[in-house]
This record gives C-alpha cells, structure tokens and sequence, in this order.
C-alpha cells in the first residue's frame, strides 16, 4: 500500500471514529441533561454512582468499537489473518501502549500512527467528558 494511501485511509478512519465518538458523547450528554425530571431535587449519593459508572461504560463501548473498527480494517487489508491478533494490536496501538511484539507490514505501518493519532484525541475528550459530567454532579449534589 502506498504512503498516499495509508494517508488517505488512516485520515480517513480517524474522521469515522471522531464522527462516532462525537455522536455518542453527544446522545449520552442529552441522555444525563434529560435524567433529572426536576432540576432543583438533589441527586442521590447512589444515583451519582450509578450516572459516572454508566457514563463511564458507554465510553468504553465507544472505545472498544472503535477498536473493532480499527482491527476490522487491518483485516481488510491483509495485515492479519486472526481477529484476535488484529483487535490486541488494536486496542494496545489506540491506548497508545504499543508493547511492539506485533507491528505492521512495511506498507500499513503507517496506519498503526493514526490509530495512536486518533486515539489520543479520542481519550482526552472522553476524559474531560467524564470530568465534566462529574463536576456537575458534584456541583447539583453539594449546592
């Protein structure tokens, strides 16, 4: 494959996954914002768990689907033949771990950098995400 071509492909993947994980983030906030049916009653110490751990596992499903995504595209291509070599190499490139006992090809290395590339802006968002929506619980429940 190309340098053009991993270019076009790797851009390519990290928009499709922005795209999902912008898309997700953006029903879950419409899902926290819709929780409380009355704005001035106070969240429950219980309630509060239960909306981070929620929250908490809908960003790794996002994050984990995209990590299919990835490794379905590595097999696609012909860089693995197993979904489980291709999903591990997946999920240690996006997390930005990259232990190196498995690498690409000369012409699909490339990529391995755009899913890193992708998944470090991916990750920080999900973070401050997360932070926001625990600062405003922390806020509705000790006001």
């Amino acid at each position: 494959m190309s340098l053009l071509h991993q270019i076009a492909i790797g851009t390519g993947m990290i928009i499709l996954c922005v795209f999902f994980h912008v898309g997700g983030l953006v029903y879950l906030s419409h899902f926290l914002r819709d929780f409380w049916p009355v704005k001035s009653q106070r969240p429950k110490p219980l309630a509060v768990m239960g909306i981070v751990i929620g929250s908490m596992l809908i960003m790794i499903a996002l994050h984990s689907i995209e990590a299919w995504l990835w490794a379905g595209l590595y097999i696609y291509i012909g860089e693995f033949n197993q979904l489980s070599d291709a999903l591990y190499f997946s999920t240690v490139t996006s997390t930005t771990l990259g232990y190196g006992d498995i690498v690409l090809s000369d012409s699909g290395r490339l990529l391995s950098g755009f899913e890193s590339m992708g998944g470090l802006l991916l990750f920080g968002v999900t973070t401050a995400f997360l932070i926001d929506v625990i600062r405003y619980l922390m806020k509705e429940h000790f006001d």
